[in-house]
């Protein structure tokens, strides 16, 4: 058994073969939803479409219906739950394979993909996920009430002992049957991706609205038995504080809930291959970021690799949609594992065309995206009500491959795009994005921060400065001086600033590092920022002076080197305001460190990617009222002009100066956009017929202009 694409390792977030980084392009098809007798053409059809590797969800409510049967993974009670056979043809047709056992995964199927018999409506043992107020969090069943929708179920305590038995019990067998009998390099499963978007697709909710079972705060009071049992209280009116200790506390269970998780279920799968999670973005509630940034710390999960999921919304058209998708993409080096290239119905119209899909998807790459999926990549329409009896067919509505098996528009840009990155992808990895500026931030600072946004604390005295709100302003200031940036988490145990900076921002020496501030930060992370300083990096604080650690004991170390540094090396801004800060250090970096690509004619966003031997790779992308001629210069003095349509994207490559490859955007059906796309670059151009995506290999012309 062979595939096209054996991967040997993960190295820094990008999947290797042959020993060389690329981007790894997966496509998802939910063989559950489709009849056993078509997978294997849909997936040699998925495979034409350029893709490495099909993913696709294990629903456990799928293999094991009844609690008294062991799981079947191998068709033994049904051809449809052969999972092992379709991961056999996905390698016939050259595939790799990216298993999802869950336990939950959401996928639209009744209950998040959990058998009915774990709610803790079937069996009272099984305590439910409690909010704040102590009420169950809960996700739609497989019932219908007496108007025919769906009833909510409370959700299992992912630490309830009970149910922990249960969750083990079920991945150990898609461990035994499935992953380990077909993983690689014998087999194409190369990966196992473990939960969903957190664990319940809560990954994007306040730090308060989660877990207060009685098996979740006893974990609390084990981390933190001196605190007490729960979160933080409401302070006394007037209080001058809002008991931070607390606040940090809650935080860092809520970090290490999720990092318990990741590590004992890929522990229990077992696998010899990597596991990945898909952690969902942040969402637009106040309070948000903060709380996405305290809970989302990849280096506490031991080897369980990031990864993340769209379902923003079109960012060529919403601002707001854009920074929280950018912010995911540059947390950690990972894959995007649900890219919408499938959903208008179901989500917003505009994933109708394939213009939307192209757009988010090399935003992330540029951002720092190591892979994309097409989510989902072939629609089905065979199902039964046990599964999902509450979604419309086909499923997805306009997938790249249809429920009848023939390509559509999309799987065209789809391969368009997955070329480009076969012919460049280990160029593209092994070079760097040129950035202007790290923000760092100290995730405790983001746990405290978060709760000024819990209605019961909003208005009180004593809260404390924005973490994320900055980091959330920082983007659009950024934006506004063409600035790309990298992001840091000072709690990362990777402590040498150099390599942590280096990392995030592509470039190791004299990058600006921009930090949101608290009165306190321990001296550990006072100590690397002023290495950084030492070192010849320069420093933005923004926000109060740290002064203590989180004990209230005095630390200066900050301080000291603040008041002993050049003034054109560190500045510190304490202006509470947020937006005028942000603003403030943007500017400041701007003129220390000049964005290394530009646009000086028209509107648009664009990232450098600079690789060895002379290369550079710009991603262009265009808003939704944009479009048309932008013409963009970098520091080596390289020049290009585009024209492409509104909300359209495009992907170039630079020679010494000179355009050899492009991908550009003509056409944007649902921005009624349509325009002759071409990229000129050192004397070369290259153009598509008007309407049509501008493809440098196949449907263009080149032409040699004056230069």
């Amino acid at each position: 058994m062979s595939t096209s694409f054996q991967v040997s390792a993960v190295r820094e977030g990008w999947f290797v073969r042959d020993g060389q980084p690329r981007p790894f392009v997966t496509a998802d098809y939910p063989y559950y939803r489709d009849e056993p007798r078509n997978w294997g053409d849909r997936l040699t059809t998925l495979a034409r479409t350029g893709v490495d590797a099909v993913t696709t969800y294990v629903p456990w409510r799928h293999h094991q219906p009844m609690a008294q049967r062991s799981p079947d993974l191998v068709g033994r009670t049904d051809p449809r739950r052969d999972a092992a056979r379709f991961v056999r043809l996905a390698a016939e047709a050259g595939l790799c394979v990216v298993v999802k056992p869950g336990p939950f995964i959401h996928a639209e199927t009744n209950y998040g993909g959990l058998p009915d018999w774990v709610s803790p409506l079937h069996d009272r043992r099984i305590e439910p996920v409690l909010d704040a107020s102590g009420a169950p969090r809960t996700w739609s069943g497989s019932r219908c009430g007496p108007d025919g929708k769906p009833v909510d179920w409370p959700l299992p305590a992912p630490l309830c002992p009970v149910f922990d038995e249960l969750v083990l019990s079920w991945l150990r067998a898609v461990g035994e049957q499935l992953v380990r009998p077909h993983s690689a390099p014998d087999g194409p499963i190369v990966a196992v991706q473990i939960a969903n978007e957190g664990i319940y697709t809560d990954g994007a909710l306040g730090l308060w609205d989660m877990d207060f079972s009685a098996s979740a705060l006893a974990a609390h009071h084990r981390l933190h038995a001196p605190l007490g049992d729960g979160p933080p209280s409401p302070p006394a009116s007037g209080a001058a504080e809002i008991d931070p200790l607390r606040r940090v506390a809650w935080g860092h269970t809520q970090a290490e809930r999720f990092a318990e998780l990741f590590r004992r279920w890929s522990a229990t799968v077992g696998a010899a291959v990597p596991t990945v999670v898909n952690v969902n973005p942040p969402a637009a509630e106040p309070g948000a970021l903060d709380s996405w940034l305290a809970r989302t710390q990849p280096w506490r999960w031991a080897g369980v690799r990031y990864g993340f999921t769209n379902w923003v919304g079109p960012v060529a058209e919403n601002d707001e949609s854009r920074a929280r998708y950018v912010i995911a993409a540059k947390l950690a080096p990972g894959c995007n594992y649900e890219e919408n290239w499938g959903f208008s119905v179901l989500y917003e119209k505009a994933f109708a065309d394939p213009a939307t899909c192209l757009h988010q998807t090399v935003l992330a790459l540029a951002c720092g995206a190591t892979g994309y999926n097409l989510y989902t990549g072939v629609a089905t329409s065979s199902w039964g009500s046990d599964l999902d009896r509450f979604h419309d067919r086909p499923y997805p509505d306009c997938a790249p491959i249809s429920a009848n098996g023939e390509e559509t528009e999309k799987a065209a840009t789809a391969r368009a795009l997955a070329d480009y990155l076969r012919r460049h992808g280990t160029e593209w990895a092994i070079g760097r994005p040129v950035r202007s500026a790290v923000v760092g931030y100290w995730a405790p600072h983001a746990a405290a921060a978060a709760w000024n946004a819990r209605p019961a604390d909003r208005g009180n005295h004593g809260a404390v400065p924005a973490c994320g709100e900055f980091l959330r302003a920082w983007h659009d200031a950024a934006r506004m001086y063409q600035l790309d940036f990298g992001l840091w988490d000072l709690d990362d145990p990777s402590t040498d600033p150099a390599d942590a900076v280096g990392r995030a921002s592509g470039r190791v020496t004299g990058i600006p590092l921009v930090v949101p501030t608290w009165r306190y930060l321990p001296r550990p992370q006072q100590r690397l920022l002023a290495s950084h300083v030492a070192e010849g990096g320069r420093l933005i604080l923004v926000g109060e002076m740290p002064g203590f650690d989180l004990h209230g004991r005095s630390c200066l170390l900050l301080d000291d080197v603040i008041r002993s540094a050049a003034p054109d090396r560190v500045l510190h801004w304490p202006d509470p305001s947020v937006v005028d800060s942000a603003a403030v250090a943007a500017r400041r970096v701007a003129e220390w460190a000049p964005p290394a690509a530009r646009v000086v004619e028209g509107v648009a966003d664009v990232y450098l990617r600079r690789c060895p031997g002379g290369v550079d790779h710009l991603a262009v992308l265009a808003n939704a009222d944009c479009g048309g001629t932008v013409r963009i210069e970098t520091t080596r003095s390289h020049s290009a002009v585009l024209e492409l349509c509104a909300g359209g994207a495009a992907l170039v490559r630079l020679a010494d100066g000179v355009v050899t490859d492009a991908l550009v955007t003509g056409r944007n059906g649902h921005l009624g956009s349509s325009i002759t796309p071409s990229v000129t670059a050192g004397g070369v151009r290259f153009t598509a017929p008007h309407g049509t995506l501008l493809n440098a290999t196949t449907t263009t012309r080149r032409e040699h202009v004056p230069t």
